[in-house]
């Protein structure tokens, strides 16, 4: 529940529709429990089942490893059906699984996130005979694939096309991440693109003071290789007064290096619906995904840059496919970086805060803009094509 927006978006959306739901959903860590708590006050009454995820129970975590370690065995023996592929790929496709044999309900549709769901989907699909609707976030083929075996990628290959085949429907984040699956699957996927965008309650218009320029980035950790540390660099090199906001767990490694710089703050991990709020209290949002970390990155559209948008901020982007497929249809909400070029991110500075009054002054036009793209008109052709599956058309 807490790590994936877009799934309780969907919940949200079906319950107001008078559908009945049922969640299967992994048990977290403690360190999560607080922000879980706090989502299900607000989201209304649905049947929630918990498949326990965690390390807390080692009998549970030792079975799951062992039950992981005899199919690695299996597939050194050159047997590698799509389970068995399934469950080396991760360990918990086998709670999730018994959690899916178990199931009483009656259910019409059946949709998953993230590809151990999905695989379980295709096997509950095909055991029930319902229809199963894939929602792919990111590009599983492509996490980390520049430092991962290749066999490690072939076999992600192969679960994911399975469950794009066995799919009534797809839905994608980014329309990259629909052309690199619909050439997985060699043939012309039914779905659509539903971006990582948000209900616009969730964001407030900014009453902006001129100076100091505010910048923000947000993650759940604040560490190395997220592309902060060379804009640090780049922002002390530059002497411009501004401000650098970041949200998210500190790493302690990573503490020193902002122990010195005034010009950083830092901010505790939020809820959704309190960190859209704080941004009205920004101008400058980062985007700053390195399309050289994998293939993923350079075709996925984060929730981050979406959060940027709908709280009208100008954005700073770095030139990952999507989010200059994004960003170049809309030119006047954000200006083009190299993550990886200091010189280049101090340019980019520079004409910032050059252009600071107009973009500060431009902010109300931007956030109106957005409107047309948040969750609520976005939805309105999700739930239609979700109906049409339910109803075998």
């Amino acid at each position: 529940m807490t790590s994936n927006p877009r799934m309780r978006k969907e919940l949200v959306m079906l319950l107001h529709n008078g559908y009945d739901v049922e969640v299967l959903a992994h048990k977290l860590d403690a360190s999560s429990s607080k922000f879980e708590d706090y989502y299900l006050q607000t989201i209304p009454s649905f049947e929630l089942t918990y498949v326990d995820s965690s390390r807390y129970n080692p009998l549970m975590w030792f079975l799951y490893s062992l039950v992981r370690y005899i199919c690695l065995f299996f597939v050194e023996l050159g047997v590698k059906t799509t389970m068995i592929l399934a469950i080396t790929e991760d360990k918990l496709t086998v709670p999730l699984l018994w959690s899916a044999y178990r199931l009483k309900t009656r259910f019409d549709v059946i949709l998953c996130h993230n590809l151990s769901a999905q695989y379980v989907g295709s096997w509950l699909s095909e055991r029930t005979g319902r229809p199963m609707v894939v929602d792919i976030e990111d590009f599983y083929p492509g996490e980390q694939d520049k430092a991962l075996k290749s066999s490690i990628i072939r076999a992600r290959e192969k679960i994911l096309r399975h469950c794009l085949n066995h799919a009534a429907y797809c839905t994608f984040s980014s329309a990259p991440i629909e052309s690199a699956c619909e050439e997985l699957s060699g043939q012309k996927l039914s779905g659509m693109v539903v971006p990582n965008t948000f209900p616009s309650s969730e964001f407030d218009q900014g009453q902006y003071e001129k100076e100091p320029l505010k910048l923000v980035w947000f993650s759940q950790h604040i560490d190395y290789g997220r592309g902060i540390d060379k804009f640090l660099d780049a922002i002390e090199q530059s002497e411009l007064d501004v401000e650098l906001h970041l949200i998210g767990n500190l790493r302690p490694s990573f503490a020193s290096l902002i122990s010195d710089r005034h010009f950083v703050h830092v901010h505790d991990v939020m809820d959704q619906d309190s960190l859209h709020k704080f941004l009205a209290s920004f101008h400058i949002g980062l985007a700053l995904e390195d399309a050289n970390t994998d293939t993923n990155r350079d075709l996925c559209l984060t929730n981050k840059i979406w959060a940027y948008y709908l709280a009208g901020h100008y954005i700073i982007y770095s030139d990952t496919k999507a989010q200059k497929d994004f960003m170049e249809s809309r030119p006047t909400h954000g200006i083009k970086t190299n993550v990886n070029d200091l010189e280049d991110i101090k340019s980019c500075l520079r004409k910032v805060y050059e252009d600071r009054n107009s973009i500060i002054r431009n902010h109300k036009i931007r956030y109106k803009q957005s409107r047309a793209f948040a969750w609520e008109s976005i939805s309105k052709s999700w739930l239609p094509n979700i109906e049409k599956v339910i109803r075998h058309e």
